[in-house]
This record gives C-alpha cells, sequence and structure tokens, in this order.
C-alpha cells in the first residue's frame, strides 16, 4: 500500500515530462505547478516511510530496554540466592567449628580428670611434684584452648568482613548499572524529541510550501 502512490506519482511525473515539449506555453505554469505538487507528494511519501523506519527503531530500543532490565531483576534475584546461601553456609561453619570447640573441650576435661585419678592411683610421695606437674597441665590447657580461641574468632572476623565487603562491591555494581541504564534512558529520549522537533518542523515547511504553490496556481 505504501509503494502505490509512489509508483503513481513517478508515473505521472515520467508521462508530464515525456509530453512536455507538446504542451502549449500557455500551460508551461500549469504543468511547473503540478510538477512541484508531485515534488511534495513524493517528499511526503519519503518522510511517511522515514517516520514509520523511526517508530520501528523506538519499538526496538524500547524492547532492549525491557530485557535490560529483565537483566537487572534476574541479576539481583541471583545476588540475593547467593548471599541467603552464603550466610547459611556461614551458619553452618559456625555451628560446626562451635560444636568442635566444645567437645574439644570435653575431652580435655576428661582427659584432665584421668589424669588426676592416675595421678591419685600412683600415689606419688612428692606432692610438690604432682602439684606442680598439675598447675602445668592446667596452664597448658588453658593457654591452648585461649589461642583456638582466639584464633576461631580472628578467621570468623576475617569471614564477616570478606563476606561484607563482597556485598559492599555487589550492591556498588548493581547501583552503577542502574545509573548507566538511567542514563541511557535519558540520552534515548532526548535523542527521539530532538528527532520529533526536526519532524515537526519538516512538515510545518513542507506545509507552507504547498500553501504557496497553490496561492502560485491561482495568481
Amino acid at each position: 500500500k505504501e509503494n502505490k502512490p509512489k509508483k503513481t506519482l513517478d508515473y505521472l511525473l515520467t508521462d508530464w515530462l515525456s509530453s512536455g515539449k507538446k504542451k502549449p506555453k500557455p500551460q508551461k505554469k500549469i504543468e511547473e505547478t503540478r510538477r512541484k505538487a508531485l515534488e511534495i507528494m513524493q517528499t511526503r511519501a519519503r518522510n511517511l516511510e522515514a517516520q514509520q523506519k523511526k517508530e520501528q527503531l523506538s519499538k526496538e530500543k524500547q524492547l532492549q530496554k525491557q530485557q535490560r532490565s529483565s537483566e537487572l531483576r534476574n541479576q539481583k534475584q541471583q545476588q540475593q540466592l547467593s548471599k541467603e546461601q552464603n550466610l547459611q553456609s556461614h551458619f553452618h561453619k559456625v555451628h560446626s567449628e562451635a560444636k568442635a570447640l566444645k567437645e574439644f573441650k570435653k575431652e580435655n576435661k576428661q582427659a584432665i580428670h584421668t589424669q588426676k585419678q592416675q595421678e591419685r592411683m600412683q600415689k606419688l610421695s612428692k606432692k610438690e611434684q604432682l602439684l606442680s606437674c598439675k598447675r602445668e597441665a592446667e596452664l597448658r590447657r588453658k593457654k591452648l584452648e585461649e589461642e583456638r580461641k582466639a584464633k576461631a574468632k580472628e578467621e570468623l572476623q576475617k569471614r564477616i568482613e570478606q563476606e561484607e565487603a563482597i556485598r559492599l562491591q555487589k550492591e556498588e555494581d548493581v547501583k552503577r548499572m542502574e545509573q548507566e541504564e538511567f542514563e541511557l534512558i535519558q540520552r534515548l529520549q532526548n535523542t527521539q524529541s530532538m528527532q520529533q522537533s526536526a519532524y515537526e518542523e519538516l512538515e510545518k515547511a513542507l506545509s507552507g510550501e504547498v500553501e504557496f504553490s497553490i496561492l502560485s496556481e491561482t495568481c
């Protein structure tokens, strides 16, 4: 349907040009006016085609925008799921470490108790030596326990800090991507606005040429 008017105008223009020499001179001004009118109609047909291309481009950009938004939503959901899984894994790990520490204390306590029983059963004559050994064993146990606690606390703190840094970095990445998307949309909207203004000015200019041609033909 879009090509039919264009072919008709081309045919009329060709027909007019081929028979222009046969026309009487009084009709020269009329033929010139008709030629201009045909040119304007052809220009309008080209403008219509350009407008349709513009609308198609706008639809494609809108589709790209929707796809980008969908990707961002999926990425946020994936990040949230990953965060929850990391937290759950971290909780299980801390729970396992706490349980292991509790078992270690229990075993250590049992070992000390067994050692005391053995010392009583042996009935060693040197109480001071036994007391000294007992104090040293207790000190070693306490020192070992404190070192294990300190090490576990330090490792836990490091893991928490690393996970927090990763989370903050991911949030910064998401914010940056959202800002880039917003700026892209703004540029697209500005471009569309400028194109729309240009088309409106072109339509006004074309309307002015048609009115001028009609006035010239009347005169």
